[in-house]
């Protein structure tokens, strides 16, 4: 079993939209001081397709469904690109390449496209961090390079 550590995992979310720009081809735009990661999950419904002829119920699977993620980060007013790029994807409804190299002895590459459905308002409180949240939609199954 292989072990892996988050830390030195940097994440990146291009800069261009995905439908104009091919994966090797795009610019990245890290998103720095991560502090949580919800990795989406793919699921399969199953449809119900049982009929009046049936004794026991009869299912298909569905359509595979990436799933929805999430990445929390402390708010660093000097490094707000990615954060920028990622609410204007949002406003924009244009999809991005989302992109995690780990610190394994291989820097294993992850990448995907997604949605960007959702960047949380900037929240903190006194003597405390400030972070937001910024959440995403699987729309390709994942790639590990």
């Amino acid at each position: 079993m292989a072990n892996f550590k988050a830390d030195g995992t940097v994440v990146s979310l291009s800069v261009e939209d995905a439908d104009g720009t091919a994966y090797g081809s795009a610019t990245f735009d890290t998103l720095g001081q991560i502090t949580d990661i919800a990795m989406p999950g793919i699921e399969r419904p199953l449809i119900d397709v049982t009929d009046i002829s049936d004794t026991l119920r009869d299912y298909l699977l569905g359509i595979a469904d990436p799933g929805e993620g999430s990445l929390t980060i402390n708010w660093d007013p000097g490094t707000t690109g990615a954060y920028t790029y990622a609410k204007a994807a949002l406003v924009a409804g244009e999809k991005r390449y989302l992109r995690f190299v780990l610190s394994d002895s291989d820097t294993t590459e992850i990448h995907w496209t997604v949605f960007i459905t959702s960047v949380g308002e900037v929240q903190g409180s006194e003597g405390d961090k400030i972070t937001t949240t910024i959440g995403f939609k699987g729309l390709t199954d994942i790639t590990v390079v």
